[in-house]
């Protein structure tokens, strides 16, 4: 029952469920010629100042806007890959997942975004100081040094955030899969469940109300 999910939802992303991710970015692409058009139209000269005030304003409430659906859309294609369900459907489950108490505690609690920052600073310290210290030993000139280690910066943190984009999805579909049908941990992890359900008293007591 539970055997080879992330290839099902692989195949499921790329085939029936194609249409309810391009569905749900679109909202995105809106958002963004929106945004074109009033960059485009506070950067013309012939406008007063009051009016290319208020376009910059609105810029900045799209980008806002811009963000919260993308991180929303995290959530929802989850629901739309996993469980093969319309993007709108899936939409509606998510924000009722994101509002009860253990999808909040989840949240509050992951520190992956400070983690990631670390392991970013981390990794980029790391590969300049051995590529410094490598072009040192090579005696290479001082131009040569920073432009190597510069390359070395970037290509660590480049090469890091590809296996932190894998751990930050596995850790949203965690997420979606623990809250939205925490039985199916309890039949395959019983360990990692009772630890989660001991750590959380809410997820613990809506468990119980749903038994009885």
């Amino acid at each position: 029952m539970f055997k080879n999910l992330t290839l099902r939802s692989t195949k499921r992303a790329l085939t029936t469920s194609f249409g309810s991710i391009c569905f749900g970015s679109i909202f995105i692409a809106i958002i963004d010629t929106i945004k074109s058009l009033t960059k485009a139209e506070s950067e013309n000269d012939d406008l007063e100042v009051i009016i290319k005030t208020l376009n910059y304003c609105c810029n900045y409430v799209f980008s806002w806007i811009k963000n919260m659906v993308k991180y929303f859309n995290i959530y929802a294609f989850k629901e739309v890959v996993i469980y093969g369900k319309p993007y709108i459907q899936a939409a509606k489950n998510t924000w009722t997942l994101c509002k009860t108490d253990e999808m909040n505690a989840l949240i509050n609690d992951c520190m992956i975004n400070t983690l990631f920052l670390f392991a970013y600073m981390s990794i980029g310290g790391l590969s300049a100081m051995i590529t410094f210290i490598t072009a040192i030993l090579m005696d290479q000139s001082v131009d040569t040094v920073m432009i190597f280690t510069i390359f070395a910066v970037l290509i660590g943190m480049f090469i890091f955030n590809i296996f932190s984009q894998v751990i930050k999805s596995g850790i949203t579909t965690t997420f979606v899969c623990l809250c939205g049908d925490s039985q199916a941990l309890l039949q395959t992890k019983l360990e990692l469940y009772e630890k989660i359900k001991n750590s959380y008293p809410s997820f613990k007591k809506k468990k119980k109300k749903k038994k009885s």
